[in-house]
């Protein structure tokens, strides 16, 4: 990357962790500003989740079809900062706003991320990366005082407008998908089901510390160092390499000493590992589609968090069930990206 390209994924992680931290916080508001049912505020998080990780395939397909993505993002800032503008105003139009939003921006930042080092890891995971931070923050302000809200509406307005008047040194072009062939449909699967398998085990390891607001936050610093380090390790020292072996080291120590939070949190740390890598092996399957190739994992997460959000947990937990899940997500680790290396090695410079 040049250095004008390094400002622009600078800004488009700082834009990230800014677009987390307001959805978080608008939509833990929402509890406090129109007091909603329980069945009511769990329906929202799902609305919520659907439109922000669900659409983004459609959203990807749409930007890689225009070669908007930039205009994708910015429209993204400008929906979550009504979304938070609109909090005392309608409870369902915030959920909207927001979940439209959250997914426009990803699209067009992770598809920017994406084309900055072309199908390798290393900007993907900086630019994911400070999504955690948001979350993280986001959920604390919104489980206390959002009554400054605006301030995040106007922050999110002044990030649109730098991200619009900053390009990227190569811009996107539209694209023709390209033919596929079993083994290409082998390598989708697994990744796919590798990224829904990862979400769920997010979901399913239960940390009677995370109480404690700054393990938490250590926490939260683990899985930003995790996925901003693992892009730039698995681009040096090889996809296979750093995935697996982040989830094969972390599989014990989180299934053996989730109460011990300095073992645990090396865990977390470690399995992070997977998310840059996943992101980066999907737009090998896809090229020249980033939009495409950052809005399928997004599904799969979705996808795997769907038990949670359906409050069907207590199926998926339990020594047994993480011990298995890790042995699954491991071997589908090695085989999908053992078949995606072996083909990007005619699609790769």
């Amino acid at each position: 990357m040049n250095d004008r390209d390094k400002l622009v994924l600078l800004q488009y992680a700082a834009a990230h962790g800014l677009v987390d931290l307001s959805c978080a916080a608008a939509l833990f508001s929402l509890w406090y500003v129109w007091s909603p049912g329980m069945g009511t505020i769990t329906l929202a998080i799902l609305v919520y989740g659907v439109l922000a990780f669900g659409t983004q395939p459609l959203f990807g397909w749409l930007s890689d079809r225009l070669a908007l993505p930039r205009l994708m993002a910015v429209a993204g800032c400008t929906l979550t900062a009504l979304g938070v503008l609109v909090l005392p105003v309608s409870f369902w139009l915030v959920v909207i706003l927001l979940g439209v939003g959250n997914a426009l921006f990803h699209v067009g930042g992770g598809s920017i991320s994406l084309n900055l080092t072309p199908y390798r890891a290393t900007a993907p995971g900086l630019f994911v990366a400070p999504g955690a931070i948001g979350l993280a923050l986001g959920t604390l302000i919104g489980k206390s005082d959002f009554a400054y809200g605006w301030i995040f509406a106007v922050a999110l307005m002044v990030m649109a407008v730098i991200l619009y008047r900053l390009k990227p040194s190569l811009p996107p072009t539209r694209t023709t998908a390209p033919a596929r062939s079993m083994q290409w449909v082998g390598a989708f699967v697994l990744i796919f089901l590798v990224i829904a398998g990862r979400s769920l085990l997010g979901f399913s390891w239960v940390m009677p510390w995370k109480s404690d607001v700054l393990l938490l936050l250590v926490m939260t610093i683990a899985v930003v160092l995790g996925k901003g380090l693992g892009g730039i390790l698995a681009d040096r020292y090889g996809f296979i390499a750093v995935a697996l072996g982040g989830v094969v080291v972390s599989a014990p120590l989180l299934i053996i000493f989730p109460a011990v939070p300095a073992l645990a949190i090396i865990g977390v740390f470690l399995f992070q590992f997977t998310m840059p890598v996943t992101l980066a092996a999907m737009y090998r399957l896809f090229p020249k589609r980033p939009g495409l190739a950052f809005g399928l994992p997004c599904l799969a997460l979705i996808i795997g968090a769907l038990p949670v959000l359906l409050q069907q947990q207590r199926y998926f937990s339990g020594t047994d069930f993480l011990a298995i899940s890790f042995a699954l997500v491991a071997v589908a680790v090695f085989l999908g990206l053992r078949s995606v290396v072996n083909r990007a090695k005619t699609v790769c410079p």
